[in-house]
C-alpha cells in the first residue's frame, strides 16, 4: 500500500522486484536457519541493495559508480564491525552477502 500512495508511479515497478528479490533472499536465510546455519542477515540487505543500485545503473544508463563504490565501502565497513564483534564468523557473513546479491541477480533478469 507505501509503494502505490508514496513513491511516484514510474519507480514501483523496480522496487516491486526488489523487494521480491528482498524476500527471496529473506526466505532463503530463513530455510538455512531450519537447517541450522545462521547468516549475516546486515549483509544479506547491503549485498541486496549493492546489486539493486547497479541493476538501476544499468536499467536507467546513468553513471552512479561514486555511490556504487561508496555503497561498497559501507559494505566493507559493515563486515568488518560484523567480526569485530564476533557476531559471525566468515562463513556466515560470506554466504549472507551471497544470498542477497544472488537473489538480486536472479530477480534483475525479470525487470532489466
Amino acid at each position: 500500500m507505501i509503494l502505490y500512495k508514496v513513491i511516484p508511479n514510474n519507480y514501483v515497478h523496480e522496487l516491486f522486484y526488489f523487494f521480491t528479490g528482498l524476500l527471496t533472499a529473506t526466505a532463503t536465510a530463513l530455510i538455512l536457519l531450519f537447517l541450522k546455519f545462521k547468516t549475516s542477515m546486515h549483509l544479506l540487505g547491503m549485498g541486496s541493495i549493492l546489486m539493486f543500485m547497479i541493476g538501476l545503473s544499468i536499467h536507467f544508463e546513468v553513471n552512479i559508480t561514486l555511490a556504487i563504490s561508496l555503497f561498497v565501502l559501507f559494505t566493507g565497513l559493515v563486515t568488518t564491525s560484523r567480526l569485530y564483534l564476533k557476531a559471525h564468523n566468515k562463513a556466515e557473513l560470506f554466504i549472507g552477502f551471497l544470498i542477497g546479491c544472488c537473489s538480486q541477480l536472479i530477480i534483475l533478469k525479470y525487470w532489466l
